[in-house]
């Protein structure tokens, strides 16, 4: 599109320009995305509009409008959008087209609402195959149901290599809103007063010179005010012969010259137009329907039309503005609405969800029969993904209801709705409420579930544990698997809010539920009450096998994940279940990422991500790292995001990134502190003390991993001590501080650690050869190189302070053969602190630099998305399954992969599949 700008519209070249370089960028492969914000009447719509006019005939356009009347139907404007691409329905992936064909209506089936978002995208993008590009327009954005607003903005923010073109138009000053800080913004501002007076100029009225100031005062550089004022005005008051009227501010000024035009209409006609307004569709077979219902002739239309208030396209009524709508309901009583409303319910009988809002809106007083259609409607929104909606048609059900039991239900039905919409405010205004309407226990105890569950996951753990823990009081006996459940989660809380009594508190009442001894829920119990006795030894009867620990894989439910009652971040590593915990939660990801659950994702890969960084899969860690930090804050999930920042900054901290490493924990103890996540404190202030250690700042290491390990510091925590004490012993070493070290060792020790913590055995080892004087020392070192299941880094790190005591004890060729595998390991990990620490060593030890890292490294120059879509192709997936797993369209996938052929070296698929084995390894 070129960057003419269009006759008509005075004072908008810079606007005109923007939007055609949008459009430009996506004919050249570059998607963009531009929301045009501004108040009622400044020309947004226009603006729109001419870049419909003015685009290639080439190019395939879509669009769509939001309406406040359709705000309580999910998914209609992004039906409205894609409705001329559903003959491509088939060519999606089955689960995406079969969210998309349930949020539609098109089929009986759950649409989860990041996956029909995803299905959007798809075939958004796919589109542009027989198109040059694919612009899509939606005006009134404020207007959007929820369900299509989320999904806009979902792919809004995906589109890359795409050929897509998006353009919003946002008014600002409506108690609804587009929010979409991420996406860029285009303010449409006032005109200029020359500007103004073209527009006036343009109405061919006559205008006298006092008239035109006054109006141009008036209107403030709007246009729409400038168009609208004047027809609103008599001849003599235009000619200046009398005066004008006071004016109001701009927003009402306009308003009530709309509302002056519709009031000169014929009543029927201004029925009409207000069945039109409330009928989001527009259809005049149906508005016709209806008007035959109410009486009105059949030329009710055509006044408004003449008015110029309304067109006529594709047997669709079309307000000239919406305000012209706004207008229409306005000016018409509660019995002329409620009869309007009734017409349209009585002819909309293929359309349930729209027949059920227009009973509803045409309702006074308690009616059972349409509280329960309503409740049904909400069930049917839920199953396509609108859940937000659901909260709407739950909450008007509870009013219509006569029986309190009735209205109770419904209302809680309500909470739990606007909880998956994420309306954590509205749910727990609607659970307080109910919560006054019953003594009921069972009642009782799902309303508390359901608080718990949000303050749990609005990041205040504490007020989540005492939630959860009186609300399972009630129940224990009568029904334990949903006391033990809230049990579950209480414990993640006070993990997370490093609160061991109140640990030790819920183990005990685990292990007295009415369940089996051997229930999950009740061995569970008896490995919380050992754990906060520092007994890291799984409690008897239970096997010490990782795959039967019930502290771990309990509640890994690969068909239903559920990751706010799984183990908490780090806790599987110091639990001693790392392997296994970490295979379960990659299945449990998978199965998430197939079923486009983007919701559950950070929560999911939070503790996987603690888990690689453990094991040494730093290239996987990080690319899951970053995506999960990126669906945390798009999806509000602060705790998720604050214990994301702190594992990236501790692996940051680990390579040597050190202004990475404090940016990340800077941001990460700012959530902490305010959402009191005392084991994101916790993980922050290790990453520190690693990274002073890496850089050779012994001291400061000391300090920082300290606060870790003593009580009543802000950054403690009463398992993750377990996890920094041989660190901490290793800084007291090389700070000098013997004393401080063999104090640190004794507590280590003091943790009873099982045979399943091969880990933890090794470096226990390791602490014990840096601290003990005389001899033993060779061969606890040898030990602890010798342990299975260490980490490469773990395993370089002790052949480094095994090398550094040979050469101390002068065996010097013995030192230099740890020191080369040392440097070589540390190397290949990209551990930059720690391979110039091996280095100097090395030197010291006379020993030349001949450490080479340990097997190709093809993979450093990748970005965390590239090194996702090569490890996806290593495992035989197409550009269309890659793009379900990563939230991309298939074409930006193919876009990266063009890219990563030269980085790599490689001219084939083939080839990179053969590469990509060693990310896996990894």
């Amino acid at each position: 599109m070129s960057a003419r700008c269009e006759a008509g519209l005075e004072g908008r070249d810079v606007e005109q320009q923007m939007m055609a370089g949008v459009l430009g960028r996506a004919r050249e492969g570059t998607s963009g995305v531009l929301v045009l914000r501004g108040p009622a009447g400044i020309g947004k719509t226009e603006l729109l509009r001419s870049v419909v006019r003015q685009a290639p005939t080439d190019l395939m356009r879509l669009s769509c409008l939001g309406v406040q009347t359709e705000m309580g139907l999910p998914y209609a404007g992004l039906h409205q959008l894609l409705r001329p691409l559903l003959g491509r329905l088939g060519t999606l992936p089955a689960p995406q087209a079969a969210a998309l064909a349930g949020a539609f209506g098109l089929a009986d089936t759950e649409a989860d609402r990041f996956l029909v978002a995803l299905a959007a995208l798809t075939l958004l993008t796919e589109a542009t195959e027989n198109h040059p590009m694919l612009l899509a327009v939606v005006d009134d954005a404020q207007f959007l149901d929820p369900a299509s607003r989320d999904a806009l903005r979902f792919l809004a923010r995906r589109l890359e290599a795409d050929r897509v073109a998006v353009l919003f138009g946002v008014r600002e000053g409506c108690a609804e809103d587009f929010h979409a800080p991420e996406l860029p913004v285009l303010r449409v501002g006032p005109l200029t007063d020359d500007d103004g007076r073209r527009v006036l100029a343009r109405s061919g009225l006559p205008l006298a010179e006092s008239t035109v100031n006054r109006l141009l005062r008036e209107a403030a550089g709007n246009p729409l005010a400038l168009t609208e004022l004047p027809l609103s005005l008599t001849d003599a008051q235009r000619r200046g012969l009398e005066p004008l009227p006071e004016m109001m501010p701009l927003g009402e000024r306009l308003q009530e010259a709309f509302l002056a035009r519709v009031r000169r209409l014929p009543h029927p006609s201004q029925v009409f137009l207000l069945m039109a307004a409330v009928h989001a569709g527009g259809d005049l077979g149906t508005l016709d329907a209806a008007a035959q219902r109410l009486g009105l002739p059949p030329d009710a239309c055509t006044a408004a039309e003449r008015a110029g208030l309304v067109g006529l396209r594709d047997h669709t009524v079309e307000f000239r503005h919406p305000l012209i709508r706004a207008a229409a309901c306005q000016a018409m009583t509660f019995a002329d609405r409620q009869a309007v409303h009734r017409a349209l319910a009585e002819v909309l009988t293929g359309q349930p969800e729209r027949q059920v809002l227009h009973l509803a809106a045409a309702t006074s007083g308690t009616d059972d029969e349409l509280a329960a259609q309503l409740s049904a409607a909400a069930a049917r929104a839920s199953r396509a993904g609108g859940a937000a909606t659901a909260v709407g048609a739950l909450e008007r059900a509870a009013s219509l209801a006569s029986r309190p039991e009735d209205r109770l239900r419904y209302m809680v039905e309500a909470a739990e709705s606007a909880w998956r919409a994420a309306q954590a405010a509205r749910a727990n205004a609607l659970l307080e409420e109910a919560g006054t309407l019953t003594a009921d226990p069972g009642l009782l105890a799902r309303i508390n579930y359901l608080r718990g569950s949000i303050k749990h996951a609005s990041n205040n753990p504490a007020a989540a544990c005492r939630t959860l823990i009186e609300g399972a009081a009630p129940v224990m006996t009568d029904e334990p698997e949903l006391a033990g459940t809230m049990l579950v989660m209480a414990a993640r809380g006070a993990f997370v809010a490093n609160d061991a009594e109140t640990m030790a508190r819920i183990g005990h009442l685990v292990a007295d539920l009415a369940l089996p001894r051997e229930h999950p829920i009740r061995r569970l119990g008896r490995r919380l009450v050992a754990l906060v006795d520092q007994d890291l030894r799984v409690p008897a009867p239970d096997a010490a096998a990782e795959s039967t620990d019930p502290a771990t894989l309990a509640w890994l439910d690969p068909v239903d994940p559920q990751p706010w009652v799984w183990p908490p971040t780090l806790y599987p590593y110091v639990t001693g279940v790392s392997g296994h915990t970490r295979q379960a939660l990659e299945g449990a990801a998978g199965t998430l990422r197939e079923r486009g659950q983007v919701g559950r994702l950070p929560m999911t890969l939070a503790p996987l991500v603690a888990l690689e960084i453990a094991a040494g899969r730093w290239a996987s860690a990080l690319a899951n790292g970053e995506e999960g930090l990126a669906l945390a804050e798009e999806t509000g999930q602060e705790g998720a995001a604050c214990h994301l920042r702190v594992l990236l900054a501790w692996m940051a901290a680990l390579r040597g990134q050190s202004e990475r490493c404090r940016e990340l924990v800077r941001q990460g103890l700012a959530g902490a502190a305010e959402h009191r996540i005392a084991s994101a404190a916790a993980i922050a202030h290790w990453a520190l003390g690693l990274l002073a250690l890496g850089e050779g700042r012994p001291e400061d290491a000391v300090e920082l991993l300290e606060r870790v390990v003593l009580p009543n510091d802000a950054a403690s925590h009463f398992m993750l001590a377990a996890a920094v004490l041989p660190d901490l012993v290793e800084a007291s070493v090389r700070a000098g501080r013997q004393q401080a070290a063999e104090e640190h060792l004794c507590r280590y020790e003091q943790w009873r650690i099982g045979p399943e913590h091969r880990h933890f055995q090794a470096l226990l080892d390791r602490c014990r050869a840096l601290v003990r004087r005389g001899d033993g020392r060779d061969e606890l070192f040898r030990r602890a190189l010798d342990a299975p299941a260490q980490s490469p880094f773990e395993l370089a790190r002790s052949r480094l302070l095994y090398g550094e005591w040979l050469r101390r004890e002068r065996r010097i060729k013995d030192a230099r053969a740890q020191l080369q595998a040392a440097l070589a390991q540390f190397r290949t990990l990209e551990a930059e602190h720690w391979v110039q620490r091996t280095k100097a060593e090395l030197r010291a030890a006379g020993g030349a630099d001949t450490a080479e890292p340990v097997g190709p490294t093809p993979f450093a120059g990748l970005t965390p998305r590239e090194m996702q879509i090569v490890r996806y192709v290593g495992r035989g997936m197409s550009n269309q399954e890659i793009a379900a797993q990563l939230f991309l369209s298939p074409r930006t996938v193919g876009y990266h992969l063009y890219k990563l052929f030269p980085k790599l070296g490689v001219t084939s698929r083939h080839q990179l599949r053969g590469l990509s084995h060693s990310l896996d390894a990894d």
